[in-house]
């Protein structure tokens, strides 16, 4: 990795801070982590402080190559939250669930409802499970 020239991660939902070790890509001409969810200071290194101030836009950072001073603003990285880790759609789970209740329901009452309209087929399906019962428990006990 030390001999990386280009890195282009914008847009990807990243988070947190800017790692220390990315000061150690010396080679590193363009960097671009620009509308992510990135905080805090920009690591001090020469390599990082010549790039292009574009690369760094729609985060919280501060320090150079930023206009954006550090010590005035006192940037603190905020831990992520379980939206951020896990790119928690609302949406997206809100159906998940209601179709998972819905469906439980369903297959549940379905079988249930069936056993209980129905009494005669009730009593022989008990027996059926009844004869089911005994013939693993003779085969368990052999």
């Amino acid at each position: 990795m030390g001999r990386l020239e280009s890195l282009d991660l914008s847009k990807n939902h990243l988070f947190g801070v800017i790692p220390a070790s990315m000061t150690r890509m010396t080679f590193l001409n363009h960097l671009n982590v620009s509308y992510n969810n990135l905080t805090g200071w920009i690591p001090e290194s020469t390599q990082l402080q010549s790039l292009d101030q574009s690369g760094f836009v729609g985060n919280e950072l501060c320090g150079p190559p930023l206009i954006k001073n550090c010590s005035a603003s006192k940037v603190i990285p905020l831990p992520p939250t379980v939206e951020q880790e896990r790119g928690y759609d609302f949406l997206e789970d809100k159906w998940f669930y209601l179709s998972l209740g819905l469906g439980f329901a369903v297959g549940f009452w379905t079988i249930l409802g069936s056993l209980l309209v129905n009494l005669p087929r009730s009593f022989a399906f008990s027996r059926y499970l009844n004869s089911v019962v005994l013939k693993l428990y003779a085969v368990i006990n052999c």
